[in-house]
């Protein structure tokens, strides 16, 4: 977020400081509605982020019933055996709410990796 802010033109803060605005006003009319794009990456990667979480559910969560869908993917797993068909489509079950999130968002996600500089 603070490099796409950077790249923003310090042009749009003075003529807004000139037409009157407060500095809310500055941000919530003029630098946030620029800053849909990065606002949105950053939603969709920490979104997809705590969704594969693993590590801090598998230490801090005792009862099933709270379990995450990456902690109960491993749960399906048998004490001496693995249920492949049923560990398969566990995960391709887990991976549709991030294929229809990017879907959705795809043309906005896109232009944002690349305003923000985040692409490689």
């Amino acid at each position: 977020m603070r490099q796409f802010f950077r790249t923003l033109p310090t042009d749009l803060e003075e003529a807004a400081i000139l037409d009157g605005c407060s500095p809310w006003q500055i941000y919530w009319r003029i630098l946030l509605p620029h800053s849909r794009p990065a606002v949105l990456v950053l939603g969709v990667l920490t979104w997809v982020n705590v969704w594969n979480d693993f590590l801090w559910p598998l230490l801090m969560i005792q009862r099933n019933s709270l379990a995450t869908l990456t902690l109960g993917l491993v749960r399906l797993r048998g004490e001496y055996v693995a249920r492949w068909p049923v560990l398969m489509a566990a995960s391709m079950l887990m991976l549709v709410p991030l294929v229809i999130l990017y879907a959705v968002a795809q043309r906005s996600f896109v232009r944002g990796i690349a305003v923000t500089g985040l692409g490689g």
